[in-house]
């Protein structure tokens, strides 16, 4: 996205280039000669604040991009970098404020949707973050984070074809997108193909080996190779399919089921002692019921631990 202000200087321009290739410390010697020659440039400020929110410095980048909204109060951009920084530094309110001030002054832009996009969705605003994830499809067909945003949600909504054709979609426009093989990755750990997530996972770390998702997606596939955690894992995920109130009535009346068959045991010791088997079944059932609850909690830590030290092939 081209950033509107007016007659660049040379060190801006270096700074720029380097913040594209992700080399904020260089930038940011670029930007300061920058601010040295023109202590009123906004763009320089802005792409200060950039390049420190980078290196996840928000405060001095906060410091950076106010100044550049002193300057330009009018610049869509840098209030889509503030709203980035906000966002970043969990203020999610005044984050939505920037964006949608952004969105305002520049509604044609994609990449200010795109993120507005994300940013409902680290919410929970599913419907809303849909609606404006295709608002910038609608201006941009190619967005990568509007489709890897649309890409999400579908898995959400447990709809792996679609999610994963988007998936597809955003990594043939930019096959470096580090989340798109994440995305793909988690498609595929859906489909219990562990061995082809893993390899999509490795490539996003390749592309961004810090980046927390695709580190978490990764331990994830390593665990599913194990056909114990797999169940476990699969039980969540019809769990959540479920929503939350559906699954709590099924755990409940699973409690509930457990407790009156040992309640009705006990009040008629003598059916069970005629009928041995059914005796037998019933502390079979509830030694089950036990077990199961118990591995429920120790699963994802104790397979963490394991996967952590290779133990899991």
């Amino acid at each position: 996205m081209e950033i509107s202000y007016e007659r660049p200087s040379g060190h801006i321009e270096r700074g720029r280039a380097l913040l594209d290739l992700e080399r904020p410390e260089a930038a940011i010697d670029e930007l300061q000669a920058a601010l040295a020659e023109d202590p009123q440039s906004a763009e320089a400020e802005c792409l200060m604040a950039l390049a420190y929110a980078m290196l996840a410095n928000y405060p001095i980048a906060e410091l950076h991009v106010r100044n550049a909204l002193t300057l330009d109060p009018d610049n869509a951009y840098s209030h889509y970098v503030y709203g980035m920084i906000l966002q970043d530094s969990q203020r999610d309110g005044g984050a939505e404020r920037e964006y949608l001030r952004a969105i305002h002054l520049l509604p044609v832009c994609a990449d200010f949707h795109a993120a507005y996009a994300w940013l409902l969705y680290r919410n929970g605003q599913m419907d809303k973050a849909k609606k404006i994830a295709r608002n910038a499809l609608r201006f941009d067909p190619e967005n990568v984070e509007a489709l890897r945003l649309l890409g999400h949600l579908n898995m959400e909504e447990f709809d792996v074809d679609v999610a994963q054709a988007t998936f597809q979609r955003a990594l043939a426009i930019n096959p470096e997108s580090s989340g798109s093989h994440a995305g793909m990755g988690m498609a595929y750990l859906h489909r219990n193909q562990a061995d082809k997530a893993a390899i999509e996972l490795r490539e996003s770390l390749r592309l961004e080996p810090n980046n927390p998702y695709a580190q978490e997606l990764y331990l994830q596939s390593v665990k599913s190779r194990h056909r114990l955690y797999y169940l476990f894992w699969r039980w969540s995920l019809s769990l959540k399919r479920l929503g939350r109130t559906k699954a709590f009535f099924l755990i409940f009346g699973l409690w509930i089921l457990i407790n009156a068959i040992t309640t009705m045991r006990q009040k008629m010791p003598e059916f069970f002692d005629r009928h041995p088997l059914a005796d037998t079944a019933v502390l079979i059932l509830v030694v089950l019921y036990i077990l199961f609850c118990i591995y429920t909690w120790i699963a994802d830590p104790l397979f963490n631990f394991c996967a952590r030290r290779g133990w899991i092939k």
